[in-house]
């Protein structure tokens, strides 16, 4: 994408499903944590977590 292409764009974020295995909810939520932390590094605005209903997921509730 050029330069001229992101003219206007005035933030950009992330968005991930947070995703949890049953048997190890507390390392999704790290694993989450950990890619809002390297997203930061990176420069993004903001991150959103993707929730649908009656799928398995960190809810964003838990990290705001």
């Amino acid at each position: 994408m050029s330069e001229q292409d992101l003219r206007g764009v005035r933030s950009i974020a992330l968005l991930t499903p947070g995703d949890f295995d049953d048997d190890a909810p507390t390392a999704g939520l790290e694993d989450t944590l950990d890619l809002f932390e390297l997203g930061e590094r990176l420069g993004f605005d903001g991150a959103w977590i993707r929730q649908r209903h009656l799928e398995h997921g960190v809810g964003s509730a838990l990290i705001s």
